[in-house]
């Protein structure tokens, strides 16, 4: 489910990060979606945790707010024309 909405969003624009999927698709499962996508990221090599910026991602409905490195999403051709 996590995999199709990153997939979804990567689908209209060729980078996107942990914020902006939480914005559209709002942290429902608190920390662990949140550490789940994390995991998505450091599993393929066209995402990256971006250590020089942060984001604020609000987790579930009691509106918790946490500050962690930007976490971006690439498709897999927009890695391709990175390099």
């Amino acid at each position: 489910r996590l995999r199709r909405r990153v997939a979804t969003l990567l689908a209209q624009r060729p980078v996107v990060t942990l914020g902006e999927i939480a914005a559209h698709y709002p942290l429902t499962q608190g920390l662990a979606e949140l550490l789940t996508y994390v995991m998505l990221a450091t599993d393929d090599e066209a995402h990256h945790i971006d250590e020089s910026g942060w984001e604020e991602i609000v987790l579930g409905e009691n509106g918790r707010i946490i500050r962690l490195p930007r976490i971006v999403f690439k498709n897999a051709l927009q890695k391709e024309e990175d390099q």
